[in-house]
């Protein structure tokens, strides 16, 4: 969360969603400005925190979001552990193909 626009919002922990978030913030609609999907080798604390041999790689996902003016309202890291995580973008009518996959994963 931005501290400029949320100010009093540390982690939202307390919130089911980002969106039920930005909602307590009287921001009924936002837009995804952009989404970075990068790899990088895993730090000491994620390698721990994931179960990952030191010199393993991590898949990053990194968010922008921005209000209705364009305004950046979020920003978000999330580190995954890449044998264990399936990312899946588009529309829905794939859905039974992603299901047979995620049973190898």
């Amino acid at each position: 969360m931005t501290p400029s626009v949320f100010p009093s919002c540390s982690s939202g922990a307390e919130h089911a969603s980002v969106s039920e978030v930005y909602r307590s913030y009287g921001i009924s609609d936002y837009e995804r400005l952009r989404t970075t999907i990068f790899t990088r080798i895993a730090t000491e604390s994620e390698a721990g925190l994931l179960l990952l041999r030191p010199g393993q790689s991590v898949p990053v996902v990194q968010k922008i979001d921005v209000d209705p003016q364009g305004k950046p309202i979020g920003f978000s890291e999330a580190v995954w552990a890449g044998a264990r995580v399936q990312f899946t973008n588009g529309d829905d009518h794939l859905a039974s193909v992603t299901a047979e996959r995620t049973k190898d994963v």
